[in-house]
């Protein structure tokens, strides 16, 4: 049975299979963009709201790991 999430919980998931060329942050801005297009399309403000919230995470993540990635390769060389 649908609640009606269906299509904003797929919107969560990447486009493209998991490519492993992709990094973490491209994939965490990739979902920011999804949260943030589908609170476009929110008719409700509350989920309007919790969207963009969930999408600032996501960018907050992205910013992690591209941290993460950036010490990783300094740790590499």
């Amino acid at each position: 049975m649908s609640d009606g999430n269906d299509s904003v919980f797929s919107a969560l998931l990447p486009r493209n299979s998991r490519n492993p060329v992709m990094t973490r942050r491209s994939l965490y801005l990739e979902k920011a963009k999804a949260c943030a297009d589908a609170a476009k399309k929110a008719h409700d403000l509350g989920e309007c709201i919790e969207l963009l919230q969930v999408s600032e995470r996501f960018i907050l993540l992205a910013e992690h790991a591209a941290k993460s990635e950036l010490h990783d390769r300094k740790v590499e060389q």
